[in-house]
């Protein structure tokens, strides 16, 4: 009797890159950072839904989070060769960049005094140390 054994193919597990960790924006340069990930090749970074990509453990995002807004941040490790499967997405991060308002026109005209302020939600407006609401 003779049998004819074939090579049984197991598929390797592949192993999962490590999340991104210590995610954080530098509120003057508005420069996103993270540490590296050992294995990793670039990185995803999304800011409100939008995919932007890096190389490097740093992404120049201050074109966009310099408008002013809120912005939710996180970052996901990648592999170009897919020897390791993507990271989850780090922690989100919130960014708050509240832009100050221009400072206001005032206009004196006879005993009326009147203001603009563009961008403004309401006035507080103090005379001689009296706040009027």
């Amino acid at each position: 009797m003779f049998v004819c054994g074939l090579p049984m193919l197991v598929a390797c597990g592949k192993h999962t890159l490590t999340t991104p960790t210590n995610c954080a924006v530098d509120q003057e340069t508005f420069v996103i950072t993270w540490q590296q990930v050992k294995n990793a090749e670039y990185y995803h970074v999304e800011i409100n839904g939008q995919i932007y990509q890096s190389t490097t453990t740093s992404f120049p995002a201050q074109s966009i989070l310099s408008k002013g807004g809120k912005y939710s941040i996180r970052v996901k490790a990648l592999d170009r060769e897919q020897q390791f499967l993507d990271s989850e997405f780090s922690s989100t991060v919130v960014v708050e960049n509240m832009l100050p308002l221009p400072t206001p026109v005032l206009t004196l005209d006879g005993v009326n005094l009147s203001w603009q302020c563009e961008g403004a939600e309401y006035y507080c407006l103090v005379i001689n140390g009296v706040k009027f609401d």
